[in-house]
């Protein structure tokens, strides 16, 4: 029996105590201390009596009234950017710390409610029957791994996940920017197109949903600062206030489609994009023009026709501020009058711009401006790992860059990545047990494999750097093809104890995630009607482990006895994985890579039809062209498979 401890201690405190190491009374609704300084009193991980008490608040209301607000889920931030040298305390601290939300008060027991998933559908079990997707004949057998070569340019088209614009398949809580009439159509030559938009929009506010003068899309700096971006286009024939509507459209479908669905986070008040970047676009030209550029670059695919003269016009604006980029002036004027005289601030928020030019050129297909972006991202962010090593505000950008940095990798279009791993960089050292994960989810389940999970990429941190090392070795086997033993005898030595390193670390992980399974094997447990978020993200990095070793196995290891021992089914066991994740759920994006990679190593019929019909349920709303991918996955599973360069083909495809 578990001894009984002689003291007492205080172990649900509510968030502001919680940071400030102070005892909590657990007043209800506010405890004293919040009441005394008037903080917000938030529940915190283990605070299970302010959840019960928003919990019975919420149903003791009265009918057809609402007593929790789901205002914008933009918190307020400060006029300053998250680095301010005057302050004294460390700049990566807690939430309460850093932003106080004014209007985001949604209880943790609804936003653990509205974000555990519904239950996927088990491969096992289905025929060809079961599926609606009619193909053509058995491929001929597998041999080897060759990747096909999507897209005209031979770019990756899945560097990021789909976003869907169905409500019915999103599981962003609270979100009033759901734009549910975004669908593929052709957009009327007569310019209607911004007043449909706008009638979209207004359609996705809730009349229960109440905003204030920080609303997004409403706030009087936002507005300013379209003012100043319409203004710098100097065209004299633009109507600005049919300009005005249509880019504050583009505003609204960036924050209410695009931010909540590249992260796990999704419109939960700690997604660092609400946090920072939309805060400061609407104080900056040119962070908003790229913002604005990258949303017109996705709604222009997805209505499937230009939107006027309008379209245009922010085209060659965002042109203009590509061409300044590396200028240090163009980023010292805000909206609001004030300069920006700290080097490091302008630093920052010129990366912040230029991340998101890279993530337009992804949507565009523009390989070269990808290429070239990106180099000059990872100049900025090494100067901004000397300053702010420990800013939430500044890793956040750090993991975007490796994200897209790690996709380079398995593109045609570079022959090596210049740049360290960020990625793993900004993960080393990350919360194992994140506050923001088991506040969305409520608790870590201890039967996953992979725990150590970064909210922002979904990535287990052990996942994000095997990738990169595995990219890398791609680049070097392909780069070192043509050099001679004679020369590069240490070159070669040195390579392959590099693959013999990345295959102990695989391994490692393979002997684990089959121990768990074999234990979750013998358990009588029932399966829970509901999969949780981290259950999701597991399968997700499960997935992605699986991928890795399949593409390890036959372009590193392709001699090996690797296929000999359990290896010859990790295609089916990838898709098995990405199975696991409900199709409706909001992390079904996440999978794309392991998916495409399943499917494209598969000859099982069931499995292609799998991959097809996960890839149409995405709905072709984000970065990535489902459609053309689906075509495309088809042309390759009916064409003959070339052994000879299959090294090659494996690194004209994306990553994620």
């Amino acid at each position: 029996m578990r001894k009984q401890r002689t003291h007492s201690r205080n172990r649900s405190p509510c968030k502001a105590c919680q940071a400030a190491k102070r005892k909590c009374d657990q007043g209800r609704p506010q405890c004293s201390r919040c009441r005394q300084h008037n903080l917000p009193c938030e529940p915190s991980v283990q605070a299970r009596w302010r959840i019960e008490t928003l919990q019975n608040t919420r149903v003791q209301a009265i009918p057809g009234q609402s007593t929790l607000r789901f205002d914008s889920p933009v918190p307020s931030r400060s006029e300053n950017l998250p680095h301010d040298k005057d302050k004294g305390t460390n700049s990566c601290g807690t939430m309460d710390e850093r932003v106080q939300p004014d209007t985001f008060h949604v209880g943790a027991g609804r936003e653990n409610e509205a974000l555990c998933l519904d239950d996927g559908t088990s491969l096992a079990g289905l025929h060809d029957s079961d599926l609606s997707v009619s193909l053509s004949d058995p491929t001929p057998p597998f041999n080897g791994f060759p990747w096909p070569s999507f897209g005209r340019e031979g770019l990756p088209t899945l560097l990021f996940p789909g976003f869907s614009c169905d409500e019915s398949n999103s599981d962003i809580p609270g979100s009033p920017f759901t734009l549910s009439g975004l669908g593929t159509g052709n957009a009327p030559a007569d310019g209607s197109i911004i007043p449909e938009i706008l009638r979209e929009t207004e359609g996705c506010n809730r009349p229960s949903q109440t905003h204030d003068s920080a609303e997004v899309g409403g706030s009087s700096s936002l507005s300013s600062t379209l003012r100043l971006v319409i203004d710098s286009t100097g065209s004299p024939e633009l109507d600005n206030s049919n300009c005005e509507a249509y880019f504050s459209s583009l505003w609204q479908f960036f924050v209410g489609q695009i931010a909540p669905s590249i992260t796990p986070f999704g419109s939960h008040q700690d997604n660092p994009f609400f946090r920072f970047l939309v805060p400061d676009a609407q104080r900056s030209p040119p962070l908003l023009t790229a913002v604005l550029y990258l949303s017109q670059i996705i709604m222009t695919r997805v209505r499937g026709a230009p939107f006027r003269v309008e379209a245009g016009i922010l085209e060659d604006q965002a042109t203009r501020v590509q061409q300044k980029i590396e200028d240090d002036d163009a980023f010292c004027a805000l909206t609001s009058g004030e300069q920006l005289t700290d080097q490091t601030a302008r630093t920052l928020l010129k990366l912040s711009t230029v991340l998101v030019f890279c993530m337009a050129f992804l949507a565009k297909q523009d390989a070269t401006m990808l290429i070239l972006h990106l180099e000059h991202a990872a100049t900025l962010c090494q100067e901004l790992f000397r300053e702010l090593a420990e800013d939430e505000g500044f890793l956040y950008l750090a993991k975007l860059l490796g994200f897209m940095q790690i996709s380079l990798l398995f593109s045609t279009h570079a022959s090596s990545v210049n740049g360290p791993d960020y990625l793993s960089a900004a993960l080393e050292f990350h919360d194992r047990h994140s506050d923001a994960l088991r506040e969305i989810d409520g608790c870590v389940d201890h039967q996953d494999h992979f725990r150590d999970l970064d909210m922002f990429s979904g990535l287990s941190a052990s996942m994000a750097s095997i990738m990169y090392t595995l990219g890398t070795l791609l680049k070097r086997k392909a780069a070192g093809q043509g050099r001679t033993q004679a020369l590069d005898g240490d070159y070669l030595k040195g390579f392959e104890s590099d693959v013999d390193g990345l295959e102990a670390r695989l391994r490692r992980h393979l002997a684990l995630i089959n121990k768990r399974q074999k234990l979750g094997s013998s358990n009588t447990f029932e399966k829970p009607d509901r999969v949780s978020l981290t259950q999701c993200l597991n399968s997700f990095n499960e997935a992605l482990f699986w991928s890795a070793w399949t593409i390890f196995s036959t372009n590193l290891r392709p001699d090996s006895s690797f296929l000999h021992h359990g290896i010859a089914d990790s295609s089916e066991r990838i898709l098995d994985a990405c199975a696991e994740i409900p199709a409706k759920s909001g992390m079904a994006s996440l999978i794309l890579f392991p998916l495409v990679t399943g499917g494209v190593s598969t000859k099982k019929k069931v499995y292609h039809e799998f991959v097809l019909n996960r890839l149409k349920g995405l709905e072709n709303c984000g970065l990535t062209d489902t459609e053309g991918l689906c075509e495309e996955l088809k042309a390759w599973w009916n064409s003959e498979r070339s052994s000879s360069n299959e090294t090659a083909l494996v690194l004209s495809k994306f990553i994620f």
